[in-house]
């Protein structure tokens, strides 16, 4: 079976004077649960229970040993590291100093499963007739959306305007920030509405 992708224009700055660059982006098909991994692993003998035991005990392990400094590695699958962030700041007495945090969590790919991965075989989906169109008709777009409904969020927008979520995400903050739209709601609920 083939995995499915699409091309899409890469982000730039307004005022890029670069060529316009693309890149591909795999259309998945869905998201793969534990639950669905257990019944596939019962079918093998192994109690499903056990198995869910087993990868708890394992995501357990591997902030334990994260947060001690380690890198911690499961063969067949890669190696996982701690991700720092880091931002310039001033100090109370004036002095410029760093502010560094944990941030999330490096992967880096068994070098087999890459290999194994590579040899996976892609399908390019014929691009739709409509392209991602221009900053004026999204907002367009969005306002006649706002007119009829009472809100939209930034996957609804990706949808309405065939856009990627980074130009959702960057769209509805400038519109937030041009005051037309006003935003509700955090994190996943969060949700864009006309401003009064």
């Amino acid at each position: 079976m083939k995995v499915k992708f699409k091309i899409y224009e890469t982000p730039q700055p307004e005022d890029a004077q670069r060529e316009h660059l693309s890149h591909a982006r795999v259309q998945s098909v869905g998201t793969v649960h534990l639950y669905e991994m257990c019944e596939e692993l019962r079918d093998l003998g192994v109690n499903s229970a056990q198995i869910k035991a087993v990868l708890d005990a394992s995501g357990k392990f591997l902030f334990k040993w994260l947060q001690l400094g380690y890198h911690v590695e499961f063969e067949e699958i890669g190696t996982f590291s701690l991700s720092l962030r880091s931002k310039p700041f001033m100090d109370e007495s004036g002095k410029k100093t760093m502010r560094v945090e944990a941030d999330g969590v490096n992967f880096r790919c068994n070098k087999r499963l890459k290999e194994k991965v590579r040899e996976i075989e892609l399908y390019k989906v014929k691009p739709d007739k409509n392209i991602t169109p221009g900053e004026i008709t999204r907002k367009k777009r969005l306002l006649a959306y706002l007119e009829k409904k009472a809100f939209i969020n930034i996957a609804k927008y990706a949808e309405l305007n065939n856009c990627s979520r980074y130009i959702s995400q960057r769209d509805l903050l400038a519109f937030v920030e041009e005051k037309w739209i006003s935003v509700s709601g955090k994190g996943a609920h969060k949700v864009y509405i006309l401003a009064e």
